[in-house]
C-alpha cells in the first residue's frame, strides 16, 4: 500500500471525527475504515481512531463558546438525521420541538427563566384553602362572614 499524503490523511482523519460527532461505535468506526482500505490492520485503524479523538477533545477544550456552537451543530443534524418514519409524527414532531428548544437554549434567543427573574412587586404570595364540611357547611368559612340559611 502506497503511503497516504498528508492532504488525504487530513481528510481521512475529517470523516472519522464526523463518524465520533455522529456517535458511530468505535468498532464500526475501525470496520469502515478497514473496508474504505485506508489501512492495512487493526493496529493502524484504532491508531486513526486514536489521533482523531486526540485532536476532537483538543479542539473541544478549546472554549466554552466553541463547545456551544459545536453543540448547537450536533443538535441540528440530530435534527436532520430524524428516521423517516417518525417525521410527521407526533412522536417525531415532539423530537423535533425538544431538539429545538435546546438549540434556543443554547443560542440564547430566548433567556432562561431563574429565581431572580422574579419581578421585585411579588414578594410572598399566600394561598389559603378553604373546605366546607358537608355535615356542617358553616365549618370552614370564616367567622367575619356569618352564614346565611335562606329556605
Amino acid at each position: 500500500m502506497p503511503k497516504t499524503g498528508k492532504v488525504e490523511y487530513e481528510r481521512r482523519i475529517f470523516a472519522v471525527q464526523g463518524w465520533i460527532v455522529e456517535g458511530v461505535q468505535s468498532s464500526l468506526i475501525i470496520q469502515q475504515v478497514l473496508s474504505q482500505g485506508w489501512c492495512t490492520s487493526i493496529r493502524q485503524a484504532e491508531r486513526m481512531l486514536a489521533e482523531a479523538r486526540k485532536r476532537w477533545t483538543a479542539h473541544e477544550a478549546n472554549s466554552i463558546e466553541e463547545r456551544r456552537l459545536l453543540k448547537i451543530v450536533e443538535l441540528k443534524h440530530l435534527k436532520r438525521t430524524l428516521k423517516p418514519e417518525y417525521k410527521g409524527t407526533p412522536a417525531g414532531l415532539r423530537s423535533q420541538l425538544q431538539v429545538d428548544k435546546e438549540i434556543i437554549k443554547l443560542e440564547g434567543i430566548t433567556p432562561t427563566k431563574s429565581k431572580d427573574d422574579v419581578p421585585d412587586h411579588i414578594t410572598e404570595v399566600k394561598i389559603t384553602i378553604v373546605r366546607a364540611n358537608r355535615n356542617n357547611p358553616t365549618a370552614g368559612q370564616s367567622p367575619a362572614a356569618p352564614a346565611t340559611n335562606e329556605g
